[in-house]
């Protein structure tokens, strides 16, 4: 059963690289502003068309879901049909109920203020993202 899952998710991987995907580069639309904080507006919300792209992927996270939709049964692709509650949110969905998501390790950068007033980069820090794929989430219902 293990080696199964292994070839099927090793199968999802070989084929978004064949696809021109490559590790740490843009994807999603790449006309969207880059950066955790760029991407959202002064409320903090992310608006759909910028809720479907990335600043770069990791292969470790890639696996780690596209094993996850193996083991449900789904054949929901790594950083395309993977997103954050706020992120379903921003594009019309909302997670079902009873629904658990994937935890995936990230680093974000952190930014420093200098005397002068422009931010500077002065590192990484771990974080951690839960993420629900496709067949967790429904179309919201019409408001009140």
């Amino acid at each position: 059963m293990a080696s199964v899952i292994i070839g099927q998710v090793a199968e999802a991987i070989i084929g978004q690289v064949g696809a021109g995907a490559r590790q740490g580069q843009p994807r999603g639309n790449p006309g969207a502003t880059i950066g955790r904080r760029n991407r959202r507006n002064r409320e903090g919300k992310v608006n759909a068309q910028d809720a479907k792209s990335f600043t770069g992927y990791s292969m470790a996270n890639a696996l780690i879901v596209a094993a996850a939709a193996v083991k449900r049964g789904c054949q929901c692709q790594p950083y395309e049909d993977w997103y954050t509650y706020k992120r379903w949110t921003a594009q019309g969905y909302q997670v079902k109920r009873g629904e658990h998501g994937v935890r995936l390790s990230t680093f974000v950068e952190m930014t420093k203020t200098d005397d002068e007033g422009n931010k500077v980069n002065v590192g990484k820090r771990p974080w951690t993202s839960i993420v629900f794929c496709r067949c967790q989430v429904e179309k919201e219902k019409g408001g009140l």
